[in-house]
């Protein structure tokens, strides 16, 4: 039997977070688990495990490896500082339509993760001076590419 009950704080306003605790039972055996107001997104960064990666089998290694290659290549013809819509337009180019980006104005600097093909993962940066660095990575282990604290 699974029991979950939630509940929110009636003295909430509209503008303050509501209080809401959570907890489930498994009867019948020992596991009892409990989440309440310290666990969530705040929590998150206590547990880093998940922004470990998988390892690739060497298929979809040497598939992702070809697409860190023909990216690598085009970014570094990019005109410098690069936009991120161009990093976008080449990741796309080579298999990797949805990446997550992050640009930082102030140093000129871009990075991003992007799946590809559903083979593995690309991770790498331009800097405004155009250095470009791509790595080929396995999927992070909540799924996905993106690792990001906080994710």
């Amino acid at each position: 039997m699974l029991a979950v009950a939630g509940c929110a704080s009636p003295s909430a306003g509209a503008n303050s977070p509501a209080t809401t605790t959570t907890s489930s039972q498994i009867r019948g055996g020992n596991v009892t688990a409990t989440a309440g107001p310290a666990d969530g997104p705040p929590a998150y960064s206590d547990n880093k495990r998940h922004h470990n990666r998988t390892t690739l089998p060497a298929v979809a290694e040497a598939s992702t490896n070809k697409a860190r290659d023909s990216a690598h290549d085009a970014l570094t013809k990019l005109t410098h500082p690069a936009a991120e819509e161009d990093v976008r337009t080449v990741l796309a180019s080579v298999g990797a339509p949805d990446p997550w980006i992050a640009v930082y104005p102030g140093d000129g600097l871009v990075k991003f993760e992007a799946e590809v093909d559903q083979t593995g993962c690309l991770v790498g940066s331009v800097d405004s001076a155009g250095t470009v660095v791509v790595d080929t990575a396995g999927f992070v282990l909540d799924g996905g590419c993106h690792a990001l604290d906080g994710h």
